[in-house]
């Protein structure tokens, strides 16, 4: 069943549609939904700063282990694609917590993984076993925000000038 379809039926009248980060209301816990063309992508709880993840894009960045789910998502999704972005107001983190379970298990969004069509788009022209190949994959395999790897590691000096002006071609100027 397509996501609004499914948000609308299961939780009426509770779903908000915000435009933007700043309509995201500060001290409240949340599920939160980023849908494209109907199908989400990501689902999860908490409160405004992990909701954040859902605009994370060339112009907002979050520390979140799926931000560049999201960024590889906006950065080859197939043209006139559309994003959506939903959030479900809930009482408690307890609240949020089971209403995200029970969204998990009808609409997905729980999966960190990478559709092969934009995997694809991300690494052609990109050698295999390259250094921006496998910091192109560890970022993507990290368990706590690849994004946020990329741009310590450059900081720290391990990723070369070339190698990062690959990796931010890629990724949309980290």
């Amino acid at each position: 069943m397509p996501t609004l379809a499914t948000l609308n039926q299961q939780y009426p009248g509770e779903i908000v549609v915000p435009h933007n980060v700043a309509a995201i209301p500060s001290n409240q816990y949340f599920v939160y939904i980023l849908a494209l063309n109907d199908a989400a992508i990501v689902v999860g709880h908490g409160r405004k700063n992990r909701a954040r993840v859902i605009f994370d894009g060339l112009g907002q960045t979050t520390v979140h282990f799926k931000a560049i789910l999201v960024r590889l998502h906006h950065l080859y999704a197939p043209p006139g694609a559309i994003f959506t972005r939903y959030l479900i107001i809930c009482a408690s983190k307890d609240d949020a917590m089971q209403r995200e379970r029970i969204l998990h298990a009808l609409i997905g969004g729980n999966v960190a993984q990478v559709p092969e069509e934009i995997d694809k788009k991300l690494f052609d022209g990109v050698d295999v076993g390259s250094l921006p190949w496998v910091l192109l994959k560890v970022a993507q395999a990290s368990s706590y925000d690849g994004l946020s790897d990329l741009r310590k590691w450059r900081s720290l000096g391990i990723i070369d000038d070339q190698s990062w002006e690959l990796i931010n071609l890629r990724l949309g100027n980290l």
